[in-house]
């Protein structure tokens, strides 16, 4: 709303740029508000899956589930469900849902001026969801290891599971700092979270003034060869390697009713 004080003088003063000029201007909110959406989904996913099965040890409900006929690996596939299924989709309606009140207030503000059209025109809002899609369903793919790692910290530390996913990943970046002066694991870290957009698009430079890089959604990105990607499939096969022992979700034991029990008995 605030951002709309002021749009007519400059929509006005955008049409004089030329045309990747004005498409990349004209979309910088819509791909603010789809990765601000995407970043909370992310970040949700993330504390969602350090705490499930940690969650459930600490209250011993996950007593219930090994009562019940159905493996460790049901039941740590029935937790990805969330992340990498149902947030993306809420994600993703909440991105339509918001890019539509973005386009609604635009138009309603342009609308007396008599440049509502511009927007129309230069913002392609079909094929900008659709590509949204593709790239949350890539994101989704690219982050499957990392929600395996974090559900596997949940599965068997006590405590401080947050700590316990962050600090061995930031204590070899320090060593090969130390060691090698270099920041090759650091890049990788930093690939694997924040990615997955070079894997999915061919990103072309960014024009002047845009905040946000652009993807060249004219050349067909490459969906033929994200699935045939070697670490999105070595990524998979390592989340299907994720706690498979019975000891992997034990519950958390508890002293002090472990020596009531004792002092019964």
């Amino acid at each position: 709303m605030i951002s709309a004080i002021g749009l007519p003088h400059r929509r006005r003063a955008l049409l004089l740029l030329d045309l990747n000029q004005q498409q990349a201007t004209i979309e910088q909110p819509y791909d603010a508000a789809a990765i601000a959406l995407l970043l909370t989904a992310f970040l949700v996913g993330i504390f969602y899956c350090l705490d499930a099965l940690h969650g459930e040890r600490r209250d011993r409900s996950i007593l219930f589930w090994k009562s019940l006929p159905v493996s460790d690996l049901t039941t740590v596939l029935s937790k990805l469900l969330l992340p990498l299924a149902i947030l993306p989709l809420i994600a993703f309606a909440a991105i339509e849902m918001t890019q539509l009140v973005i386009l609604l207030i635009s138009t309603v503000v342009l609308l007396p001026s008599g440049l509502a059209a511009t927007t129309f025109a230069r913002l392609p809002f079909f094929q900008m969801s659709v590509i949204q899609l593709y790239g949350i369903i890539t994101s989704v793919l690219w982050s499957i290891p990392i929600y395996g790692w974090l559900l596997l910290v949940s599965s068997w530390a006590r405590r401080a599971t947050f700590l316990w996913a962050v600090l061995p990943w930031l204590a070899i970046c320090i060593v090969e700092k130390l060691a090698f002066n270099t920041a090759h694991f650091a890049q990788l870290l930093g690939s694997r979270l924040f990615g997955s957009e070079e894997v999915a698009f061919d990103i072309v430079p960014q024009p002047k003034g845009a905040l946000i890089p652009m993807f060249d959604s004219h050349r067909s990105p490459c969906s033929d060869e994200v699935p045939k990607q070697p670490r999105i499939m070595a990524g998979t096969y390592c989340c299907r390697r994720v706690p498979r022992c019975d000891g992997a979700v034990a519950p958390i034991p508890r002293p002090a009713m472990s020596h009531r029990l004792h002092s019964r008995s």
